[in-house]
């Protein structure tokens, strides 16, 4: 196969067929792809519809699990997967048909380790195009750029050299694991939108109540570093994974913590985290280039501003920030 294309299904059978039909309907042709659906443990009809579509294609791979996270389903599916190629989508959003075909041939093209792509966010009736070219270095620019895996093609034969896996037990596994990947790769990006990521406002990231699986982030951040401090020895990336801590921590958790009146004192601990590894981090030249309102944010939590901080969020649709 040249593609083998995982996806963990987690109660979305609302949305279930529309993902499966992307993937039938690629213009590679489905025979050249292998289908693998992880079933974490779905109590709705995933499982009927899942197996409506396997009793109709061999090329589907069905396997069901108690519910034990996204990582486990996605490490699974690659435990089994058998393409020259990997692709993960989630199972309530969906591809255009071209995405394979041109992610494809573009990574065959020179032997690319990881062909990646733009997408576009849906909310309701809006879509909003997000570009993931924001640096001409192609490594320098995954890392800084691509923290979640579905925007893109990964050679299988460089997924198992490096080990790779997502780590189990946390959410934002996606974001402990997917930069390193830019270390070490060998990179093509599109300047093309070909993944549709739908914004549910009842998924994990968008819960109405607050959990504490949301400070998971700082596993996630120093499972990262960790990884970063091994493979990258020279530190030839530590400015890039040091604007991933600026974004991910001062910019987009601080403002999650405060829309829920930051009950464990996280921005307190965002600030320790920022000192201890990243003193610095006013002269990130990643950082310089953001708009105002970005850097304002960032200030803003190092220097312990929640109210001000309460009122951007409420100001402001967090996804522009």
């Amino acid at each position: 196969m040249k593609i083998s294309t995982i996806i963990p299904v987690y109660n979305t059978s609302k949305y279930l067929k529309k993902c499966i039909d992307s993937i039938i309907n690629q213009s590679i042709g489905f025979q050249n792809i292998e289908l693998i659906m992880i079933n974490d443990g779905s109590t709705d009809n995933s499982e009927q519809i899942i197996k409506e579509y396997q009793s109709r294609y061999d090329n589907i791979k069905y396997i069901y699990q108690k519910n034990s996270g996204q990582a486990s389903a996605r490490n699974k599916g690659l435990d089994i997967a058998t393409g020259e190629y990997i692709s993960f989508v989630d199972s309530d959003d969906w591809i255009d048909q071209d995405m394979y075909v041109e992610l494809y041939h573009s990574a065959i093209s020179a032997n690319y380790d990881i062909v990646t792509c733009d997408y576009t966010f849906i909310k309701g009736d809006k879509k909003e195009y997000v570009s993931f070219d924001f640096i001409p270095d192609s490594n320098k620019n995954f890392i800084v750029m691509n923290t979640g895996p579905c925007n893109m093609i990964i050679k299988k034969a460089f997924l198992e050299t490096e080990k790779f896996e997502f780590p189990v037990g946390i959410i934002y596994e996606d974001l402990a694991s997917i930069p390193s990947l830019g270390i070490d790769a060998n990179i093509m990006h599109l300047k093309q939108s070909f993944y549709n990521y739908l914004v549910r406002e009842n998924s994990t990231m968008n819960k109405k109540s607050y959990s504490s699986k949301m400070e998971d982030i700082f596993l996630s951040l120093e499972n990262l570093y960790t990884i970063f401090q091994t493979k990258d020895s020279k530190n030839d990336y530590r400015e890039e994974l040091e604007f991933l801590y600026i974004r991910r921590l001062m910019m987009s958790a601080s403002l999650r913590f405060i829309s829920y009146g930051d009950p464990n004192q996280c921005i307190k601990r965002i600030k320790k985290e920022i000192q201890l590894k990243f003193p610095n981090w006013r002269k990130n030249k990643y950082y310089r280039k953001l708009s105002f309102k970005q850097r304002i944010v960032a200030l803003l939590t190092f220097y312990q501003q929640r109210k001000i901080l309460h009122i951007l969020y409420d100001i402001n649709n967090r996804r522009k920030i």
